[in-house]
């Protein structure tokens, strides 16, 4: 129809905060970076191997197979049907696969990386790895939010927020409203609870 496709404010690229695009993230990006975007003769979607390059922060030493032939390369996951043909200015080449060059890329001064994988499904063999990198290496955020972490704060903030009261839950049966039934219950100071 000749429409252009959902973009994001320029402005976001301008705030100096690491950005990871995935997918149409990282075509978002080249796009509005000023690389190239097009229509794929090659519609991916399953498994695809690719070969990490130019030893990015977000991909160096990850390696699902290594050979003497054709080096690191990883078992990811795609779902795309266009591709970035064209990197923007300052970017390099992060990953590609036999059917798309352009699998990743990285500008690693603005801490600007784009996957066309999906580094977020279980298909990915690495993919909690790459997003551990982005979110510790990259973002430089600490690793203070454990699973025990959590769980201790929620329960204190019951503990203080319900005191002995009573407690009136709308339970639905959705995982929001189950969890909080299952806190309620075990952590709160003997209060009745209303379902």
């Amino acid at each position: 129809t000749g429409q252009r496709p959902p973009s994001v404010t320029m402005g976001l690229f301008k705030l100096g905060v690491p950005i990871l695009g995935i997918c149409y993230g990282m075509q978002i990006m080249a796009d509005q970076l000023g690389g190239a975007v097009e229509r794929s003769s090659v519609h991916e979607f399953g498994f695809a191997k690719i070969k990490p390059h130019n030893h990015s922060p977000l991909l160096e030493d990850l390696a699902d197979k290594v050979d003497i032939q054709h080096g690191s390369q990883l078992d990811v996951w795609m779902s795309h049907g266009d591709r970035v043909t064209e990197i923007p200015p300052k970017f390099k080449i992060m990953a590609s696969s036999n059917s798309c060059p352009i699998v990743g890329m990285f500008d690693v001064n603005r801490r600007f990386y784009g996957l066309q994988f999906h580094p977020e499904v279980t298909h990915t063999r690495q993919g909690a790895a790459i997003l551990e990198r982005f979110v510790i290496k990259i973002c430089g955020c600490s690793k203070i939010w454990t699973p025990t972490k959590i769980t201790q704060d929620l329960i204190a903030k019951v503990r203080q927020k319900v005191g002995a009261d009573n407690v009136l839950l709308g339970l639905s049966g959705g995982v929001d409203s189950s969890v909080v039934a299952a806190v309620l219950k075990l952590y709160a100071p003997m209060p009745r609870i209303f379902f």
